[in-house]
């Protein structure tokens, strides 16, 4: 037996990490420490305490020792939990927010911005936090506020009293409700519109569709050590499994208007107009000369695109500046443009109808230059892989190396091992320097179906009012056979084509891109009728399909035209735009 073995003595087992020595002895530090090395908290000199020592009595009978055993929970619980939830929180709205300033190149103050909403929206969240839990022990824990501030980059906003006493709002998003991812998209999209920058809701489900955007993957952005903590509900907020649909994220949108509204007083500025109506334009390749007369269309209808009042007890679609913007632009083509299939010939050139647009060229472009949608890509074959065009193909490769390639399996995975074995078969090469990534072809797919289609507007028949006689057909003029229809999600042809093109842009849903055009529409009538509408029109008023006479769109004819000398159809002339607004 070696001679160091003298010096231990027989105990209990260690316990430490697994350990189940049972042999002891002192170290020179005075503690207890078994065989294998792991230290206790027991120090010697003390021989009152040698039975609780050693394990071991006088008499020489074992007994086991009361061990104190402090349980350490893997996942946090209560307010511990949530304040872990609202730091990675804050890590994946920075992350959106950087993705927004450095990739899509929006002004620097675009993070402040985002910066000052979540610092509001936390104000909220207060009484959920750990160093709120006793409003008594505020003096004490004044340390702790401060640092808890700091931890989560807030500033000290105080609520005003404004508003302490307005009535609740119903659809409101609750004060104290857990924020969910939904409300980061929504939290981007308000900051982009205080910027007033023309960005829709319909670019950030692109974006987030296409993977670019941080939304479906949240938690792989996370350190796994915050993730661990964490409890399944909250975990699984960051990992949504539901497709982000645009009636989810416009009613999320809505939901914090009123909250910032009726919590902070926060007044939304007015949709910036010209660009993003250049923008609208751009997207659908239409003829210039739509921006002008959406511009004196808006101008007549009094509309002023600012997002409805958080007083206004009954909200529809209409009240948003985006769908208004998409009325005035459906009005405009179905007046000039034969959206509804009706050439209406002009009296001169410099009227907007004399160009034509061939629809049937603009409906085939617009479906063969649209990039390859992400719920499009998830639904596909082999079958239909192959059936693919060339540009089309290469959106699908990227479509699949950006979702489902994964360079760097994680060591806790047990088939890690055999992905890295067929990504090394398999190595995808480094894009270079002036190879072009999948925005630069997307951005030159655009540029080419643009010139496409403006190169297919033909010149459309003048025929002024002396010649109109002279023929045995009857001329429809701009503005004559307007017909309405409550149902206008069920229309049919380029009309429908038309909708879901600028609900798919404006990431609106088609159905309420529909009943916002209705609803503009029999606002238009009532304006011409010298009768204000105050809410919903009535459906007691509105038949199922009517038709506007031609003396009912005279002087909406001439307002949106600004052509002097235009010969309204009806009326006598409108010589100027001055005219024509008084």
């Amino acid at each position: 037996m070696a001679d160091n073995d003298y010096e231990y003595r027989i105990g209990d087992r260690c316990g430490i990490d697994g350990c189940r020595s049972r042999r002891y002895r002192t170290n020179e530090s005075g503690f207890e420490e078994c065989a294998r090395g792991h230290q206790h908290d027991l120090v010697r000199g003390d021989a009152g305490n040698d039975e609780d020592e050693f394990g071991i009595n006088l008499h020489g009978k074992r007994f086991r020792k009361h061990v104190e055993k402090v349980k350490v929970l893997k996942h946090l619980r209560g307010k511990d939990a949530f304040e872990l939830y609202l730091l990675c929180y804050q890590m994946i709205l920075r992350k959106q927010a950087w993705w927004f300033v450095h990739e899509k190149k929006l002004p620097q103050k675009f993070e402040t911005v985002v910066h000052d909403l979540w610092a509001l929206r936390l104000q909220n969240l207060r009484t959920r936090l750990k160093f709120e839990s006793d409003p008594g022990t505020a003096t004490e824990s004044g340390g702790e506020h401060e640092e808890s501030d700091n931890m989560f980059g807030t500033q000290d906003f105080e609520k005003t009293d404004d508003h302490a006493n307005f009535p609740s709002v119903k659809r409101a998003a609750r004060s104290e409700s857990t924020p969910n991812l939904l409300q980061t998209l929504a939290m981007m999209y308000m900051a982009t519109q205080i910027l007033r920058l023309p960005i829709f809701l319909g670019d950030i489900i692109a974006w987030v569709e296409s993977g670019s955007l941080l939304y479906y993957d949240a938690i792989a952005e996370l350190p796994r050590e915050m993730i661990d903590r964490l409890v399944s509900n909250y975990q699984n907020q960051f990992q949504p499994k539901i497709r982000l649909a645009a009636g989810s994220l416009l009613s999320e949108f809505r939901r914090m208007l009123l909250l910032y509204n009726k919590d902070f007083g926060l007044v939304m500025p007015a949709l910036n107009v010209p660009p993003a109506l250049l923008r609208l334009i751009e997207k659908l390749a239409l003829p210039l000369e739509v921006y002008y007369a959406v511009r004196r269309l808006a101008k007549y209808m009094k509309l002023d695109f600012t997002y409805p009042p958080v007083t206004k007890h009954h909200i529809n679609v209409f009240d948003f500046p985006e769908a208004q913007i998409l009325v005035c632009i459906v009005i405009t083509l179905k007046i000039y443009y034969g959206i509804d299939g009706k050439n209406r010939i002009p009296t001169s050139d410099t009227n907007p109808a004399a160009a034509i647009i061939d629809w049937d060229q603009w409906e085939r472009l617009m479906k063969e230059h649209e990039p390859l949608e992400h719920d499009e890509a998830m639904r596909m074959v082999d079958r239909d892989v192959i059936n693919l065009p060339n540009a089309k193909i290469d959106d699908y490769l990227d479509f699949f190396q950006e979702n489902f390639v994964v360079q760097d399996p994680q060591d806790r995975k047990i088939d890690a091992e055999y992905q890295r074995s067929m990504l090394n078969l398999f190595p995808i090469v480094a894009r270079s320097d002036n190879q072009p990534d999948r925005h630069d072809k997307v951005s030159t797919r655009k540029v080419e179906y643009i010139q496409a289609m403006q190169g297919a507007l033909r010149p459309n028949l003048i025929i002024d009012a002396e010649n109109k006689h002279d023929l045995h057909k009857k001329i429809i003029r701009p503005g004559e056979q307007y017909t309405t229809t409550r149902n206008m999600y069920q229309e049919t042809g380029y009309t429908r084509t038309l909708l879901r093109a600028l609900a798919h842009v404006s990431g609106l849903p088609f159905k309420s891109v529909a009943r916002a055009v209705v609803h503009g529409e029999q606002l238009l009538v009532k304006l011409r009728a010298g009768k204000r509408s105050r809410g919903r029109p009535r459906r007691k008023h509105l038949s199922r399909e009517q038709s506007i006479t031609a003396d009912a769109m005279s002087d909406v004819l001439s307002v949106i035209s600004g052509v002097s000398g235009y010969e309204g159809a009806g009326e006598g002339t409108v010589n100027s735009e001055e005219d024509a607004t008084e």
